[in-house]
């Protein structure tokens, strides 16, 4: 059996595809941390697309758990970044304006590098979270990038200029 987790370029969408679940009840649920939504199905395999406004919006990491026969099968997380893609965005215009021996652009490059490879690490944590074993060390994993994800958030406070 396999869960599989992606979302649309637009953070508006989370794809959830369920493939050779085992025959009865099996429930997935989707949660933002503060707001939850289950949906049943009994097929071998389904695919739903969720939007992020159904679950209460927002970016951040949407966890993905698996229930068969009420007791957790699987989990996967996915990462809904596009404020901090804005905010980089946000970085990258103002650094074009740099002029090349300017000493304060070297510290705003600094900044959005760190931002940059803040979301890599933690898209890169969530891809392997599947692989890590038990759902204990999956929620280790999706631990480690949320905590990632809000420090590349904190460090983009106040700097996203384009209404994300």
């Amino acid at each position: 059996m396999a869960l599989n987790v992606s979302h649309t370029a637009d953070c508006n969408k989370i794809i959830i595809s369920v493939t050779n679940a085992l025959s009865g009840q099996n429930t997935i649920e989707i949660t933002n941390g503060t707001n939850t939504v289950f949906y049943d199905f009994t097929e071998e395999s389904s695919t739903r697309v969720v939007t992020a406004a159904e679950i209460g919006g927002g970016n951040g990491i949407y966890v993905v758990n698996h229930f068969v026969a009420g007791s957790i099968f699987a989990r996967a997380a996915v990462l809904l970044s596009c404020d901090i893609q804005c905010c980089l965005a946000s970085k990258m215009n103002e650094l074009l304006k740099c002029d090349c021996d300017c000493t304060k652009c070297a510290d705003q490059l600094a900044e959005a590098q760190k931002i940059f490879l803040l979301l890599k690490t933690a898209e890169s944590e969530l891809a392997l979270a599947d692989e890590a074993g038990t759902i204990q060390q999956i929620q280790a994993v999706i631990d480690s990038a949320q905590e990632k994800y809000l420090t590349a958030q904190d460090m983009c406070a106040g700097h996203c200029g384009c209404n994300c």
